[in-house]
């Protein structure tokens, strides 16, 4: 696997304004829908990374755990005909 560095927004930022499809329920969800009195968890991920796969469990935990304090939003970026596994599909299938 090749070393890829990346960058985390300063906690507190705001986020882009976005609208897409929710993955486990197909319905849209969009910035504007997170506006509310709980922080939200963001992360950007990709199915198939290996870093993904080997904290799953952590995001689940985090989920039952935090749930109710925190919302928490995974959003894959990656382009789905290159990477079938990474698209609404696959992310309801990683996150039931």
């Amino acid at each position: 696997m090749s070393l890829t560095y990346s960058s985390m927004l300063e906690l507190g930022s705001k986020i882009p304004d976005f609208k897409l499809i929710n993955a486990l329920d197909g319905d849209l969800c969009s910035s504007e829908s997170l506006h509310n009195e709980k922080p939200t968890l963001i992360m950007v991920i990709c199915n198939h990374c290996p870093y993904v796969i080997h904290y799953h469990e952590e995001f689940q935990r985090l989920e039952r755990d935090f749930g109710s304090q925190l919302d928490v939003v995974s959003i894959s970026s990656n382009d789905v005909s290159s990477y079938p596994q990474d698209g609404p599909k696959g992310m309801k299938q990683l996150f039931e």
